[in-house]
């Protein structure tokens, strides 16, 4: 009796497997499948045509890009506000039409650039559902018109829930820190004081980003915005460290503060101010020797933000202070 069980469950098991071997699968879009994807830039998009038909995207790379309809002529009238009438960036034409990279991976990740049904350049990521950045993107994206004005997260137009994972689709900007140049003492400072606002609020928020570096920070229209939250974490708000051990995740170098590769466990809103500030050191440096001995407190305030040791570093409000200070007294 048991052996024709046995056997039973065994042509049964074998069933399965010939049905799901043989039968046409339908295109699916979880990370797993994606993963798995060979990385071949042009025909990249194929592995998820059903999911991008579905929801009006038209990727980077496909057929049906070339004949997409142009973005809205409007620019955005509040850029973290953007209208589905009005473009995300000030532009009269799309743009990307010979982009080198239209989609590439991360280490738990997927990514795509794309035109949402409006036109518009956006900006599409796939992640785990465990993961945390989506949840920390959803926690700190605001679309209501008294969104905090020192809320720089990069505007965000939609979740997107899959069985096996968690699709983020965000604005596309199209522009990283530097780029273009901060071309005056003005800017400078005006920007700067724009990264240290968004800082200060992730952090009284309980949000430590954890990978703050010119790449992760989009700029447009002189307004900047942090992106790639991969390796955030968060803490209960009002918190006044981010105490968490040290992912795979790290900013390049010269942007990555010292702890993150001297110890196991580090306060991450002490790492994120150490970053911050590099980032806007590399900027005066570039900028020349006379750029930076003409605001000698800016220099300095940066220096203080870049210390080894991270006890000693201004938390991002002080730094906010402190730059708040000499805007007063050079502008």
């Amino acid at each position: 009796m048991w052996q024709t069980m046995l056997l039973s469950i065994a042509l049964g098991g074998l069933t399965v497997f010939l049905l799901w071997y043989l039968l046409p699968r339908s295109s699916s879009f979880n990370l797993p499948d994606l993963l798995d994807t060979p990385e071949d830039p042009r025909r990249l998009w194929l592995s998820a045509d059903g999911f991008f038909r579905r929801h009006k995207l038209v990727p980077f790379g496909s057929p049906a890009y070339q004949s997409a309809v142009d973005p809205p002529r409007v620019p955005p009238h509040r850029s973290f506000l953007p209208r589905e009438t009005e473009d995300f960036v000030h532009r009269l034409w799309r743009f990307g039409t010979s982009a080198k990279l239209t989609s590439w991976s991360g280490p738990n990740s997927r990514h795509w650039l794309a035109l949402d049904r409006f036109g518009r350049n956006v900006y599409i990521k796939l992640c785990p559902l465990d993961s945390n950045e989506w949840k920390i993107l959803e926690y700190l994206s605001d679309t209501t018109p008294d969104r905090h004005p020192w809320n720089r997260t990069i505007p965000i137009i939609e979740f997107i829930r899959t069985p096996l994972s968690m699709v983020i689709l965000q604005a596309c900007w199209g522009s990283s820190a530097f780029s273009p140049p901060w071309d005056s003492l003005r800017t400078r400072l005006y920007l700067a004081r724009q990264l240290l606002q968004g800082l200060t609020y992730m952090h009284m928020k309980g949000v430590a980003h954890g990978d703050v570096h010119p790449e992760n920070i989009s700029l447009f229209d002189f307004q900047l915005a942090f992106i790639d939250f991969e390796n955030s974490i968060r803490v209960p708000a009002g918190s006044l460290q981010a105490l968490a051990p040290v992912g795979d995740i790290r900013p390049p170098e010269p942007f990555g503060a010292p702890e993150l590769v001297s110890t196991s466990h580090v306060d991450f809103f002490a790492a994120d101010v150490f970053s911050v500030g590099q980032v806007l050191l590399s900027e005066l440096q570039s900028a020349g020797t006379s750029q930076q001995t003409s605001i000698p407190r800016y220099l300095g305030l940066l220096t203080k933000m870049t210390v080894p040791s991270p006890t000693q570093r201004p938390s991002a409000a002080e730094a906010l202070r402190g730059l708040e200070e000499i805007i007063g007294d050079c502008l």
